[in-house]
């Protein structure tokens, strides 16, 4: 039975249909999730049960031609201190996991982080930076990385791109305090940029408590003593 207008599939809302064929209906439809137009085809019941018809339906879907759209999409921003930017994309949420992809309640010692970034294109972006910024509880920004510093390029956006970017960041022995994490999507180069889209301090992490270091983090460090003079300890003699 053809779907009418305002009928619901999922998280799909039908506008109005575009035409029919043996394979299926074509419908133009809302995705409420990430707020853009889509066109979706709908199988036929009387076909769905073949396994055939089915599995070709579900290949032609996989191959349309659509925005790109990331396969794991994060659409929470725990807090907004400042937001600023053209919006031509913007930030869609903001998680810190652990290597396992599992979120964090507190920042490990010495232990690898993913800080995961999912945006959304509203205009074309034609030379896309994503990055985040690490700053401790006084507002000092410690560390962070972009897609250009890290020589990672980014394909163009185009209106309804919705891509997800993981940062792998190695961190080191932190003292005890809150650290938070601010996105930030530009346009245009590390020297000549327009930000789209930036959030302060969207994420917060109280470190776990760990050895006592002097300063805000340790740095690894590997102490070698000098051959010549760890010899002369060890045979006994004196130091000139």
């Amino acid at each position: 039975m053809p779907k009418s207008p305002g009928a619901r599939l999922g998280s799909y809302e039908i506008l109005i249909p575009l035409g029919a064929g043996g394979m299926g209906e074509v419908y133009k439809a809302k995705d409420n999730r990430l707020d853009r137009t889509v066109a979706i085809k709908v199988l036929p019941s009387h076909l769905a049960d073949k396994p055939q018809l089915r599995e070709r339906f579900e290949h032609e879907g996989r191959t349309a031609l659509a925005p790109v759209v990331a396969p794991e999409v994060v659409e929470k921003i725990p807090n907004i201190d400042h937001r600023y930017g053209n919006r031509d994309a913007e930030i869609l949420g903001i998680a810190v996991l652990n290597e396992n992809g599992e979120e964090l309640a507190l920042l490990p010692q010495k232990a690898g982080i993913i800080v995961r970034l999912s945006l959304r294109a509203h205009a074309e972006v034609s030379m896309p930076i994503v990055g985040v910024l690490i700053r401790n509880h006084l507002g000092v920004e410690l560390a962070g990385s972009n897609t250009a510093l890290e020589e990672t390029d980014l394909p163009a956006l185009n209106p309804g791109d919705v891509y997800t970017i993981d940062f792998h960041f190695q961190l080191s022995e932190l003292y005890p305090a809150h650290f938070s994490f601010t996105p930030a999507i530009s346009n245009g180069t590390l020297e000549d940029y327009q930000v789209c889209d930036w959030i302060d301090n969207a994420v917060t992490l109280q470190a776990e408590k760990g050895r006592k270091i002097y300063g805000y983090f340790h740095f690894p460090c590997r102490i070698a003593v000098n051959a010549v003079t760890k010899g002369r300890i060890q045979a006994g003699g004196s130091l000139p």
